[in-house]
């Protein structure tokens, strides 16, 4: 998976205001409903005003290159430019307070896509693109991080669980807000692509309180610029290093064994087929295991504690299989490859997480000649052998055949995301053990260390 460069950059003396893409072109949408449901909201338009009153409904629609703008199913004007929805006053961030966006896309190419209405502070801009609407939402940096952390997991997760999901995800948006998404109008978006935000939709008044008590802190390297500190859901018990994943080299990304570093899995190669396969099907007592395994943090209480849009399923160690069909049928909607077989799948190396780099898939044309594919990268392999998307690439494979063919393909594997940096339900079994804070992000990053920018 290729990933934009990470710049340097020193913590901020001050708090910067964020634009955040809501809807992006890419989701394709011709109207968007809106609803300002807390208090009035004033459109601004070509150097005119239209007021709308709290609790109204209006819609922006594009036909044209043209945005329309609708109350309560009425049109009142149209523009080619954009146009800025601003609240007639001051508000401090609340649980469930804004403006309300419906139809908003969630896990844009993940297995939990779906749309769903999602409440946003601040002030809005609309704009017109080519293939669809694009909505940025406005907000103070501080009220984005308490929406992120209600938003990638619960807000009802422990205080120093979200301090450090909070303080991670300052560091890395104040890395990627310069080049994440560099030719649109927003310099960071709502999905997993960035960090997951639904606005104040799952916001309580404790989740807000646990973020001020970390304000303005980062994660910094010895000459305090900042560590673009990744995160993902669950590691599986070793992290990635950030070289193998993103092809990038941050030292401070380096791959760590998710617990306690007595524990005789501490020891283990995942980069070794056999070390791997007992690794994963080990089932270690608590003093020996992971963070994010079911040791600290059961399955049956785990989805009290994700994400809204999160399925409660396991993670930790998986399960998952392919046919030869769906796997024909995968490579085509996402690699334009019409195979008319699948021969033999051959995997490459791993990395320290036991993750896999890359794999190859040989298959017959429609002309009966023999072909291979290579996935390049954890990313590729994950989209190949799932119908949306593999949790991990940390499994290990097994081929049924039927003849020369491959007729179907058995995974068992360990992890959610790339596993690079934080675990979130990893940092998650560490504060419901009690660990502080500052015991999570130094487990996670332990080269970096933690400086305050602004108060």
């Amino acid at each position: 998976m290729k990933e934009v460069k990470p710049g340097i950059f020193q913590t901020p003396d001050t708090e910067p205001t964020l634009r955040v893409g809501i809807v992006l072109e890419e989701d394709r949408k011709r109207s968007v409903k809106m609803r300002a449901l807390s208090f009035p909201v004033t459109a601004h338009i070509d150097g005119n005003e239209y007021p709308i009153e709290q609790g109204s409904h209006f819609t922006t629609t594009l036909e044209n290159n043209t945005l329309s703008l609708a109350l309560d199913g009425e049109t009142l004007c149209k523009t080619r430019s954009k146009i800025t929805l601003s609240v007639n006053e001051s508000r401090p961030l609340a649980p469930q307070a804004g403006t309300e966006i419906q139809g908003v896309v969630a896990g844009r190419s993940f297995h939990w896509k779906k749309e769903i209405d999602q409440i946003c502070h601040g002030s809005f801009s609309v704009h017109p693109a080519e293939d669809g609407i694009i909505v940025v939402n406005h907000i103070p940096f501080e009220d984005y991080l308490s929406c992120v952390i209600a938003s990638e997991m619960s807000a009802e997760c422990p205080e120093s669980f979200i301090q450090a999901q909070v303080t991670a995800a300052r560091s890395w948006a104040s890395v990627f807000l310069h080049n994440k998404h560099s030719e649109t109008p927003y310099t960071i978006c709502n999905d997993d692509d960035c960090q997951r935000y639904q606005g104040t939709t799952h916001l309580t008044q404790e989740c807000i309180a646990a973020a001020k008590g970390c304000r303005g802190d980062f994660l910094v390297r010895e000459d305090g610029s900042i560590v673009p500190t990744y995160y993902s859901k669950s590691c599986g018990g070793r992290t990635e290093t950030a070289k193998a994943c993103f092809d990038l080299d941050l030292p401070y990304l380096s791959s760590i064994f998710d617990g306690s570093s007595s524990s005789p899995l501490a020891t283990y190669n995942l980069q070794d087929d056999d070390d791997f396969e007992e690794w994963l099907h080990s089932t270690p007592e608590k003093h020996d295991a992971p963070f994010c395994s079911p040791a600290y943090i059961s399955e049956e209480e785990l989805p009290q504690f994700l994400g809204a849009v999160d399925e409660p399923q396991k993670y930790y160690r998986w399960n998952s299989s392919i046919s030869s069909e769906e796997l024909r049928k995968s490579l085509q909607e996402k690699f334009h490859i019409t195979a008319s077989a699948i021969l033999a799948t051959t995997p490459g190396k791993r990395g320290a997480s036991g993750r896999y780099l890359s794999y190859s898939i040989t298959y017959r044309d429609t002309n009966g000649e023999e072909q291979v594919l290579k996935l390049e990268n954890q990313y590729q392999i994950r989209q190949a052998f799932h119908d949306s998307f593999l949790f991990s690439s940390a499994f290990l494979a097994e081929e049924k055949r039927s003849g020369d063919e491959v007729s179907e393909i058995i995974f068992s594997g360990g992890g959610w995301g790339h596993g690079v940096g934080l675990c979130q339900i990893g940092a998650l079994g560490m504060a419901l053990d009690g660990k502080s804070y500052e015991e999570i992000v130094r487990h996670y990053f332990p080269k970096a260390q933690l400086k305050k920018g602004y108060a």
